[in-house]
């Protein structure tokens, strides 16, 4: 008896997300994502996240730049979201990330010093890897086929010296599947 009621629990469930419009494909966990604001400065950032409940989710995003002209040669950020809205992982969302950035402090160009006698000389710009902890929050749309747009944005607090805080901000178009 305890079978059957919990089926038929499912299937009005199932039949109400139908119902909505919404397809069975959309309850699928994985989401591709890209960042277009960060494509206009020169950091193209690419993200994959896994939604582990309707409303709890981890993810990864990954940046390189396209032109020397920034000073940032990679970035890493491991985050977890929690969602408060009231369809699967979509709606406002809170963020905490970590962050591990490649810093090129020169862009990528050679430096120049000065010495005591007023003299300059090429020196050795050094690469560095920063590691920070941060927040961001946000909103998530998520369309009846499954695309995503989300808008958020935070910072990360980083413990180095060459680069103290780090931006978390994003205008993202995606897909989940």
């Amino acid at each position: 008896m305890a079978f059957v009621t919990l089926a038929n629990a499912q299937s009005k469930r199932d039949s109400l997300l139908i119902g909505e419009g919404l397809s069975k494909d959309l309850l699928g966990n994985n989401e591709i994502k890209f960042n277009f604001l960060f494509t206009v400065i020169g950091l193209p950032e690419f993200s994959y996240e896994r939604i582990i409940t309707d409303d709890m989710a981890v993810g990864i995003s990954l940046f390189v730049p396209i032109s020397n002209l920034a000073d940032y040669r990679y970035g890493v950020v491991p985050y977890y979201r929690y969602y408060f809205g009231e369809r699967k992982a979509s709606g406002f969302f809170i963020e905490g990330h970590a962050a591990m950035i490649g810093y090129h402090p020169s862009g990528g160009k050679t430096a120049y010093d000065i010495d005591s006698f007023g003299n300059s000389f090429p020196v050795l710009a050094t690469r560095k890897t920063v590691f920070g902890l941060g927040a961001a929050a946000g909103f998530k749309f998520l369309t009846r086929k499954g695309f995503i747009g989300e808008i958020y944005l935070g910072a990360s607090q980083t413990y180095n010296k060459l680069v103290d805080v780090f931006p978390r901000a994003g205008l993202i178009l995606g897909k989940r599947f």
